[in-house]
């Protein structure tokens, strides 16, 4: 386990399997999306990245890459597995990211702020 920014990167006991060039990896691409999420929600809970590896005969690795993020009020969730290492973690982060728009979507849509429409008068 190692922390980021006040985000919690865990790999359970493939933590050895992983080297530190993919901590990096996960490191960085969790900062850049901790950034993207801070701007829907001010005061992040918690934030969690967890990495499973399976290695299987020969070099062949496979990524399970799970995360959480707990806000007031809301708890999102996603997971997706992939062989390579960026894509897993952008494909999990991009899923949460489109969890989280809907729902602030959602839930601003009664925004009064919004101008009406202008409608063009007919001749």
């Amino acid at each position: 386990m190692f922390m980021a920014e006040n985000i919690k990167i865990s790999c359970g006991k493939s933590a050895t399997e992983l080297s530190d060039y993919e901590k990096g990896i996960i490191e960085k691409l969790t900062i850049e999306y901790r950034e993207k999420l801070e701007r829907h929600f001010e005061n992040i809970l918690k934030f969690e990245v967890y990495v499973k590896c399976f290695s299987k005969e020969g070099n062949v690795k496979r990524y399970q890459i799970d995360s959480k993020l707990i806000v007031p009020g809301y708890n999102f969730e996603a997971s997706s597995d992939e062989h390579d290492l960026s894509k897993a973690v952008h494909k999990t982060l991009k899923k949460l990211m489109n969890e989280v728009e809907k729902k602030v979507k959602i839930s601003n849509q009664g925004n009064l702020s919004r101008r009406p429409q202008n409608f063009r008068k007919r001749r």
